[in-house]
């Protein structure tokens, strides 16, 4: 039996529509029945399980113009490397989809953030990763155990002290993989480092 997702949108117009039609034609059955709705930005909650968006409506902190108390799947039409770093690397963004791309890419960002899960398009990834991001291949061979259960609780959003109840350990064990995980991957800071994170676990799912 198909689960319920309620859906709250929040799109320019021409995005809008084109959104409501794909996801009125039920492309998640059998695993997610879905329900359609607007959401509106003047300060009121949504009953929704799940936001699409444009990033205009997340501050660089990844908060919202009003109380965002759901995964967001955004609906990017151009930015910056370093917008979409920031993006990435905040804990409600659970998907970045480009406007242009064919409306089926948002039914994969949509099942990963009902998943607690995260996708990025592909042309995003290779944006973001040209010239600077490491390949990853080879640095994650030289994680621990221990590093690699902290690198995909990471790519979940969560912070050091959530890790460190997960895993049943110090928060300071937490933070010493992560210098550790850090350091190996090349990452120059924390965000840098989500997004290393996002990459491993789109990666890792496919």
């Amino acid at each position: 039996m198909a689960q319920s997702l309620r859906v709250g949108i929040s799109l320019p117009p021409n995005h809008s529509d084109r959104a409501e039609r794909y996801l009125g034609s039920q492309p998640l059955l059998p695993t997610w029945d879905l329900s359609v709705r607007k959401f509106t930005t003047d300060g009121r909650h949504a009953d929704v399980d799940l936001i699409i968006t444009s990033p205009r409506m997340l501050d660089p902190a990844g908060r919202g113009t009003v109380s965002v108390h759901a995964p967001v799947v955004l609906v990017v039409e151009r930015a910056s490397r370093d917008e979409l770093s920031a993006l990435i690397g905040t804990r409600i963004v659970r998907g970045l989809v480009l406007a242009d791309d064919p409306p089926e890419t948002l039914a994969l960002g949509i099942t990963a953030a009902a998943s607690y899960g995260v996708w990025v398009a592909q042309a995003i990834w290779e944006h973001l990763e040209h010239g600077h991001m490491p390949e990853l291949d080879a640095a994650l061979k030289h994680l621990t155990a221990a590093e690699l259960e902290t690198f995909r609780l990471l790519a979940r959003g969560m912070t050091n002290r959530e890790i460190a109840e997960a895993r049943h350990v110090q928060p300071s064990t937490v933070k010493y993989h992560v210098d550790n995980i850090r350091l190996k991957t090349g990452a120059a800071n924390r965000r840098e480092l989500l997004c290393h994170a996002y990459r491993f676990m789109t990666s890792d799912a496919s």
